[in-house]
């Protein structure tokens, strides 16, 4: 399940797109999760474009990873 980077939005302040990444993380799994089994189903989320993280503190980034 995939999820670009380059489509988080910057709303106000630094850390958002970090956050809207915890977020959109967070839905997909609910999503994957609700659809199916929680016993035998894997997930893998790929992040692409993960440079549009740049502005973000360094440190929350290298914490969330």
């Amino acid at each position: 399940m995939p999820i670009n980077a380059s489509e988080l939005t910057v709303l106000d302040n630094s850390s958002v797109k970090l956050k809207n990444l915890l977020i959109t993380i967070r839905e997909k799994s609910q999503t994957f999760f609700g659809e199916n089994s929680s016993e035998g189903d894997k997930l893998c989320i790929v992040i692409d474009y993960l440079e549009n993280l740049q502005d973000e503190d360094e440190d929350q980034i290298r914490a969330f990873f």
